[in-house]
């Protein structure tokens, strides 16, 4: 994904170069042919005709990349929970109702890659840290490097590690079902 309007020029960089080249060749050919007086009027004519066909695909070809970098552009789409399920030892639901004690559940390992599917399809924005006073889902994810990833969501709200997020669309019971393993 490209994170800015430099990073698709630089990762674009062979299109650009292709789209000069060319833009160059037909201002070098326009210049020589209406310089050349033994030139007829057809053939500068033709060139001329070159000359603004090759503006206007340069246009086009600015306007494309212009297009492309909007459409990949972080700011413009909202991001995901981009969970990896490669290296996952288990995943660990808890969830406390306000009159009981936790309730910690195991997700079975056939079910990681639907609940883990579930999480990434929800979109996330990033919001200033808030406090968060409860919570009513903590999910940890643990993996065979001995890392653990916690996600707590209280309501609407999403902390991920130290990040604090906005669940677009959220609904508390698409995530209620990991609690009938």
């Amino acid at each position: 994904m490209h994170n800015s309007f430099i990073d698709l020029i630089i990762n674009d960089m062979g299109f650009i170069v292709a789209v000069i080249a060319m833009f160059l060749a037909v201002i070098i050919l326009y210049l020589i042919i209406s310089r050349n007086r033994k030139v007829s009027e057809y053939k500068r004519k033709k060139v001329m005709m070159a000359f603004v066909g090759g503006i206007i695909f340069l246009i086009s070809a600015l306007i494309l990349i212009i297009f492309m970098w909007l459409a990949t552009n972080p700011a413009t789409k909202p991001d995901s929970f981009d969970i990896e399920m490669d290296g996952i030892e288990k995943i660990i639901a808890i969830t406390q109702f306000t009159d009981s004690s936790p309730t910690e559940i195991n997700i079975p390992e056939e079910f990681w890659e639907e609940f883990i599917a579930k999480l990434n399809s929800l979109s996330i924005e990033k919001i200033d840290s808030e406090n968060m006073n409860g919570w009513q889902y903590l999910f940890k994810i643990k993996y065979s490097d001995e890392s653990t990833l916690q996600i707590i969501f209280m309501n609407e709200k999403v902390k991920i590690g130290d990040s604090y997020y906005r669940v677009i669309d959220y609904n508390a019971d698409d995530l209620t079902y990991v609690f009938s393993f």
